[in-house]
């Protein structure tokens, strides 16, 4: 049996520690922006990658949109479906892999939001895998967007300070960062208390991109316009021109219609 990454580790029993860190706290602004994107068609049906706890699902689904939500960890996927049902919200959530997704030609955006998955696999090719299997599950013409490690912020800033300044109380706490320059990779110690109480010590490594790879990258799965902008925890926008101090980059991707 193939020994479990970090990132499965992390959210192994993690479902109502996560709804407490910090960056699940922009869900509201997100969805206004996702609502405007998206012409506030609510007979379009999306597609939540990286769900997590189905905040962005359970916020969008409350406002009349068609959303299915799909993450890896069963743990969070519990979590989001008991939401949903305490919301008296019927959402289809489905416990799944993002390089593997079990859909065809049948959504009409996609939404991976604050390391969805992307950005947190162990190879380049596995972060590709991502971004091909959500493009191969979207309808021509339909949006893709999604956030990623933004690759300049770390040539600047150090990324050790900036978590630390960002986290709270109760949150995960990383440290002893170490930035790759020839992979673009950041190994860190990630320290959490799970449900039960109990500590746990992860090695992470996550890996920040430039915007010209991101471009070459939807360039290559047939998407006509890409847009970046730098994303701001519960305020994106248009407005917002990507930064070196941006921690994450915000992307807008539209489908050849053809």
């Amino acid at each position: 049996m193939a020994e479990k990454q970090w990132y499965e580790t992390l959210y192994e029993n993690y479902g109502q520690k996560y709804d407490n860190e910090v960056f699940t706290k922009g869900t509201l602004g997100e969805c206004d922006f996702i609502e405007q994107e998206l012409n506030f068609n609510k007979a379009l049906r999306l597609l939540d990658v990286g769900c997590g706890t189905g905040r962005h699902a359970i916020e969008l689904t409350q406002r009349g949109y068609n959303v299915v939500g799909i993450d890896l960890s069963e743990t969070l996927i519990n979590r989001a479906r008991a939401k949903a049902e305490a919301a008296g919200l019927q959402i289809e959530f489905h416990q799944g892999d993002a390089r593997a997704l079990p859909f065809k030609t049948e959504f009409d955006a996609a939404i991976m939001l604050c390391e969805g998955g992307f950005s947190l696999m162990e190879t380049d090719e596995m972060n590709f895998a991502i971004l091909e299997n959500v493009t191969r599950v979207l309808k021509p013409g339909s949006k893709f967007i999604f956030t990623a490690l933004n690759g300049l912020f770390p040539l600047f800033h150090s990324v050790t300070e900036y978590l630390s300044n960002a986290a709270e109380e109760g949150n995960a706490t990383q440290d002893q960062h170490s930035f790759d320059l020839m992979t673009f990779r950041d190994r860190s110690v990630m320290e959490i208390e799970d449900d039960n109480g109990k500590q746990v010590q992860l090695q992470c490594n996550e890996r920040y991109y430039v915007p010209s790879e991101i471009i070459f990258m939807l360039r290559s799965l047939n998407y006509t316009q890409i847009d970046i902008f730098g994303a701001k925890l519960g305020a994106f926008s248009r407005e917002n021109e990507l930064r070196t101090d941006d921690m994450e980059m915000l992307v807008i991707a539209e489908l050849c219609g053809n």
